[in-house]
């Protein structure tokens, strides 16, 4: 059983923003602080942990790319949630908002530090073989196809990458738009 919650902004009864997490530990909770400040600007959002994760039940090695895909999917189609849906998401939820994008068609996809999975991974049971796949794949190219899974998508794309160095306080992020790429710079 998934386990999540509606964080309702003062303008919107139903979410229209849906937020997924990462793998590893990772659960909604880590959503909640960005979730408030937008159901403070009036946006109602959903987060739930998917299988395996959080108060969710199920075995994470029972789990795979495409199950989460369709768990996400379940959680729209229960919250009656209207379309286009706006995602945000972490990590391998990254992948997994970027294989929605055909059947959510959001206005607004926002990725931190996004996965990017091979076509291979997709139906694999997290575990040895998911791992061996993931970290066999040495090219960008292969797992391109899948983060940019609609050629008709329309709209931005927000890209935050997360950097390896340290940089003053200020903080810098990475934008890439649907037709160019530019960095943007607070």
């Amino acid at each position: 059983m998934l386990h999540g919650s509606i964080t309702r902004g003062a303008s919107e009864s139903f979410p229209r923003t849906l937020a997924l997490h990462g793998g590893g530990s990772s659960t909604r909770q880590g959503f909640q602080p960005l979730l408030t400040s937008l159901a403070e600007r009036g946006h109602s959002c959903a987060a739930f942990d998917f299988s395996g994760h959080g108060e969710s039940s199920g075995d994470l090695a029972d789990s795979s790319l495409s199950h989460r895909a369709e768990q996400a999917l379940a959680v729209v189609e229960h919250l009656r949630m209207r379309r286009p849906v706006s995602m945000i998401a972490s990590s391998m939820g990254g992948h997994v908002a970027c294989t929605l994008i055909d059947s959510l068609a959001p206005t607004a996809l926002v990725l931190y530090c996004p996965a990017a999975y091979e076509q291979a991974a997709q139906n694999l049971a997290f575990g040895p073989a998911f791992r061996q796949v993931i970290r066999a794949t040495t090219s960008f190219a292969a797992r391109q196809p899948l983060m940019l899974s609609s050629d008709s998508a329309e709209g931005c794309l927000w890209c935050v990458a997360r950097r390896t160095r340290s940089y003053p306080r200020r903080s810098n992020a990475s934008t890439s738009h649907a037709h160019g790429r530019h960095r943007a710079s607070r």
